[in-house]
């Protein structure tokens, strides 16, 4: 760390380039209201294309802010924590579902829990862009603007 700012490892001027911005796509709401059976394949490779996108960049931007030497500890550590946190919301899922089910019916318990889990994802994937946004604007990471670089 340098007068005060984190170092990035492999930063250069061609990565600020790729303006890389995930911006949060609601498809685990559109999964509860798709009611044709046909729908359901490009909705959910939709949801599995997100899925596969965020576990690539939590890897990715892992292994840029730790020492070489560490960065298959950290991965270990990613893959833990959204295996762990995964488990822990598949369990609450089908909590709720279960608790529902006898008062609503199945249909309108799994789309309750649905729609519920696409607003928490979706409002996290916004307070995550607003915060890094708030972190760029202060120089605490690297800008991942187009012609941020310098």
């Amino acid at each position: 760390m340098a007068d005060g700012k984190p170092e990035f490892r492999n930063g250069t001027e061609a990565e600020d380039e790729l303006d890389v911005r995930l911006r949060p796509q609601p498809t685990q709401l559109v999964l509860t209201l798709v009611s044709a059976w046909w729908l359901y394949v490009p909705v959910f490779a939709w949801c599995g294309l997100g899925l596969g996108l965020g576990w690539t960049f939590s890897s990715v931007a892992t292994q840029q802010v730790v020492a070489p030497a560490r960065a298959g500890e950290a991965s270990g550590v990613v893959l833990t924590c959204l295996v762990t946190l995964g488990a822990v919301a598949l369990a609450g899922a089908a909590s709720a579902v279960g608790s529902l089910t006898p008062h609503h019916g199945p249909e309108a318990a799994y789309d309750a829990v649905l729609r519920t889990g696409g607003a928490v994802v979706l409002t996290a994937s916004v307070l995550v862009l607003l915060v890094r946004r708030w972190l760029a604007a202060r120089g605490l990471v690297p800008s991942l603007s187009v012609g941020a670089g310098g």
